[in-house]
């Protein structure tokens, strides 16, 4: 009886917890509507009454709330244009109801957000006193990405006095932060270039970084001598960013012999690489002879492709220096840069009688490079051009005949049939296999039926021999509930706790987010560059609402990069005939081993979009492929079935300006699409599924991610990132050798490959002892399609439950390893234990449970109130997530969030244990055979009516 007081108590204080989420939830969806007539209310008097009424009735109003009344006049500032008389006699007012005085003390203050938010807010109200406060903080300041606002702060303000403290807090400062530094001291224009001079007398390295940063946005006779003289420097960290300035500002090409005739590789390849930007004869006639030397041959090539690129007139020039070349590498890298205008040379063929366009088409395909004449062969009606063409290509085959199946396989079976080819079918695309340490799993497994009986021998030992078998068999299954109850309030616990922590996580960024003002963040360099790439693979439902999508966001400096992996579908040929795309086959760097690249598609009035076409090699091998081609800080992996909403970027690499501490990858939140409206890849409407099971993935979805990755990136040990929208350090990943693929350096596919490349990440920069953080922004919303068949979903989830399998056998050493800090002692036993024995003890512990009530170890009574205790639980960790979710925007009505409750209370009476089944059968067939992907079926977005 005492026990069934305790279950009662327990549902009792469970349910209360669900009735007090609940109506936090309703006060707040209430209190937002509040707080949004309140911020009219306030807008409005700012606008319209503020001049009008008595002094002290404005007093009274700016006291009720200071930091509201600050915070809607800067987002005023920001949004209209007010009279300078209006603005100082509101800052005037803010003065005298201590609003400044209160920022100053802050600025003091023990908490770092507080002194973030002084500096950011005292940016606003100009005068002596705040000046000097944030010029002696900015001095004593120790994190620099406080030190970047107070820094913001000061440069508005324009005094030299503070210009100079600006300038010597770069000091043995982060090169972040000194090149962040430059940017902004760009718009105070004179007022920083006459304090130059002083700064250079000092002779400190950091102030020349800062300098030379700063000359690359600044134009000047005297910065550019300076510059000439930095980039001839004996300190490559000094001359290398010298180098990089003068070129970026300075494209003259008569000051390119001077670093012609170095002798250091580094900066001889800084120089052609930037001498590609400067499209002259003289610049390639300077260039074509570096293809002779060893190393500089592919930046040469690349250098060459970029000057016909930006100028056609150009093509010609470089033709005469194909036919003038002294020697074999300067003839085949010639021959390869003008590949990129390969169709200009084809249709000349039959016109041309002197034989040089032959000679030039000649060595282009034997440099291997055909895709783009196969490409034009296809497309071709002229058969004397083919006949033309084909008579190049056997003259290759004679000379190469290696190239023969090459040839085979891009070109028809009549062409073949000319050239004295077998046409070869292209290789069917190979589902990609992971190879699971089947001796770990089948040990695990034991793990998991073992653990329980080992601890009931080692307890009762000494009585096995008294007992009788009944005996035995109901002790057992005594200890056995006893150490299942103890695992679950284990595991509930840590949701509790992740919860717990989710919380504090969403609060502490929406926070963060509040104090980064839109004109701070498109300053130049403050956010990093980054290179969207989104894999597709028979996606032409739902590929140009994806693309037009990636192209709208709001963000100062990306570029979106669409990779095609052999297809079978029309992805391809939808993307090019929406943006108008052109074929070019320009060099794309192999840092990575990949599948062979077929093409390259562009429009020069779509700048920031790449289209690359692809032999089918995988996700991971396209994204790779991305990596490759990509030209920014940072890479963005995301599914091309998925939609980002136009600041959800913005919000993610906002991430990286709080904490000093390198930023190697950050995820955003995912919400299926399904049930919303979409209108030019924007969504216009925001509802549930309509299909059940893509119902509960949505209730699914965010108790994953509001529940959970917040919380584990508040704990910094957070391991997954979402392929469908995650953020990385394009150098770090290169430097750790890509996503994992068969034909890269490990030499190893897997199904996961979003989750191992984070945990390969973690692993890389502790072993090498570096300092990093992985972000996850809970506000970063990214919109994806989920399945709404239920053999899709089980697909999926197999695929998903494997890859979580493969990624914890290959990176074993992670376990229970103190080496890897709390990666290794919280995070990685916390996915082993309760995600991949879970589902095993789960199981079992219904089997024994069933048992238990049969022979009358557990009342029904019992049984009933323990259930419901699971559902309450259950309901409240939804519910709790549901809160977390709209801490900042309502997504769904209270009839929507009751709809999904329904769903988090039935999916516990038998859709959780069909999950676990499922998860299980994985493990099984981890063990059985390696599998592929499978196969996603798209519907495509849903368009808005008009």
């Amino acid at each position: 009886m005492d026990d069934i007081k305790e279950l009662l108590f327990i549902l009792a204080a469970i349910g209360a917890l669900n009735v007090l989420t609940a109506a936090t939830i309703i006060i707040r969806k209430l209190g937002t509507t509040r707080e949004k007539e309140k911020d009219i209310d306030l807008t409005d008097f700012l606008v319209n009454t503020f001049e009008t009424v008595p002094e002290d009735q404005n007093l009274k109003i700016i006291d009720n709330n200071p930091y509201a009344f600050l915070d809607r006049f800067i987002r005023l500032s920001q949004s209209a244009i007010l009279n300078q008389d209006f603005k100082d006699k509101v800052i005037r007012y803010m003065r005298r109801a201590g609003i400044q005085d209160s920022l100053i003390k802050r600025l003091r203050s023990w908490r770092t957000y507080k002194r973030t938010h002084a500096a950011v807010m005292l940016c606003y109200i100009p005068s002596i006193e705040s000046k000097r406060a944030l010029e002696g903080t900015l001095v004593r300041e120790k994190h620099y990405y406080i030190k970047l606002h107070m820094a913001y702060s000061l440069i508005q303000g324009g005094a030299p006095s503070s210009l100079r403290i600006v300038a010597l807090s770069c000091k043995k400062a982060p090169l972040w932060y000194t090149e962040k530094i430059a940017s902004l001291l760009t718009d105070t224009g004179r007022i920083f270039y006459d304090l130059i001079p002083e700064l250079l007398r000092m002779e400190d390295r950091d102030l020349q970084l800062l300098i030379i940063n700063f000359a690359s946005f600044y134009p000047d006779e005297v910065l550019k001598q300076f510059l000439l003289g930095a980039a001839v420097s004996r300190d490559r960290g000094v001359a290398l960013p010298a180098l990089k300035s003068l070129f970026s500002r300075y494209p003259n090409d008569s000051e390119l012999d001077l670093f012609f005739n170095v002798h250091d590789e580094e900066i001889l390849k800084a120089a052609i690489q930037f001498a590609g930007n400067i499209p002259t004869s003289e610049s390639m006639m300077r260039l074509a002879p570096f293809l002779e030397q060893p190393g500089l041959y592919e930046p040469v090539v690349e250098s060459l492709s970029r000057i016909i690129f930006k100028e056609d007139s150009l093509v010609l020039p470089l033709v005469r220096l194909f036919h003038e070349a002294s020697g074999p590498e300067i003839s085949s890298g010639i021959a390869e840069a003008l590949l990129s205008r390969i169709e200009f040379f084809l249709v000349r063929l039959l016109s041309d009688k002197s034989g040089k366009t032959v000679e030039i088409v000649y060595e282009i395909i034997k440099a291997g490079k055909a895709s783009g004449v196969t490409a034009f062969l296809k497309r071709n009606m002229d058969e004397s051009l083919e006949d033309e063409v084909l008579n190049i290509m056997r003259l290759v085959v004679m000379e190469n005949p290696e190239l023969g199946p090459v040839f085979s396989v891009d070109l028809n079976e009549r062409q073949c049939e000319k050239l004295g080819l077998r046409k070869i079918e292209p290789p069917k695309p190979v589902a990609r296999k992971e190879f699971l340490e089947r001796g770990i799993l089948i040990s695990l497994i034991l793990l998991a039926f073992l653990f329980i009986p080992s601890l009931f021998l080692a307890i009762y030992a000494r009585e096995l021999s008294l007992l009788r078998p009944f005996d035995l068999l109901m002790r057992f299954i005594d200890t056995f509930n006893i150490s299942f109850a103890l695992y679950a309030l284990v595991i509930n616990s840590s949701y509790i706790l992740l919860l717990f922590l989710s919380f504090a996580g969403a609060v502490k960024q929406t926070k963060n987010f509040a104090l980064k003002q839109m004109n701070f963040l498109f300053q130049q360099k403050i956010l990093p560059s980054v290179s969207i790439i989104a894999p597709a693979y028979n996606e032409e439902a739902g590929i140009i609402e994806s693309v037009s999508s990636l192209l709208n966001l709001r963000y100062p400096d990306y570029e979106v990069v669409v990779v095609n992996d052999g297809s079978k579908d029309r992805t391809l040929e939808t993307l090019i005939e929406h943006f108008k795309l052109e074929k070019d086959d320009t060099a794309i760097h192999s840092h990575i081993s990949t599948m062979r690249v077929r093409g390259t598609y562009f429009n020069r009035n779509v700048p920031n979009l790449l289209v690359i076409d692809k032999e089918n090699g995988g996700k991971a091998d396209s994204l790779n492929v991305g990596i490759n081609a990509s030209r920014k800080e940072y890479f963005c992996g995301i599914d091309a079935d998925s939609l980002l909403e136009s600041d959800s970027l913005i919000k993610l690499m906002s991430q990286f300006l709080d904490s000093d501490t390198e930023g190697v990858a950050a995820g955003g939140n995912i919400f299926p699409v399904n049930g919303c409206s979409v209108d030019n890849g924007a969504i216009t409407h925001i509802g549930l599924p309509a299909n059940r099971l893509a119902r509960l993935q949505m209730v699914e979805y965010i108790r994953s991610f509001m529940g959970g990755r917040i919380g584990w990136a508040f704990l910094r040990a957070l391991l997954i990132i979402s392929g469908a929208f995650g953020v990385f350090k394009r150098e770090r990943v290169i430097e750790a050798g890509g996503y994992l693929t068969g034909r890269g350096a490990f030499a190893k596919d897997t199904v996961g490959e979003d989750m191992e490349l984070v945990v390969r990440m973690a692993r890389f920069m502790h072993e090498r002892k570096l300092p990093f953080r992985i972000y996850y922004a809970f506000n970063a919303n990214c919109w994806t399609e989920v399945p709404e068949n239920f053999k899709i979903f089980k697909r999926q989830r197999d695929r998903w439950h494997r890859g979580l399998l493969d990624i914890m056998t290959f990176h074993k050493k992670l376990l229970f390893n103190p080496g890897f800090g709390r990666i290794g002692l919280l995070a990685s036993p916390y996915f082993l234990i309760f995600e991949v024995i879970g589902p095993w003890i789960e199981l079992q512990g219904y089997f024994v449970f069933a048992v238990s009530c049969v022979l009358g170890l557990i009342s029904a009574t019992s049984f009933i109130l323990l259930f419901i205790g699971s559902v309450m639980m259950g309901i409240f960790i939804s519910l709790f997530s549901f809160f977390i979710m709209e801490k900042e925007v309502n997504y769904f009505s209270l009839k929507e969030i009751a709809g999904m409750l329904w769903y988090a209370f039935i999916e516990n009476f038998g859709i959780r244990q069909v999950l676990s089944m499922m998860r299980v059968s994985s493990y099984l067939n981890a063990l059985k055979t390696s599998q592929g992907w499978g196969v996603m079926v798209r519907k495509g977005f849903t368009t808005s009516k008009k």
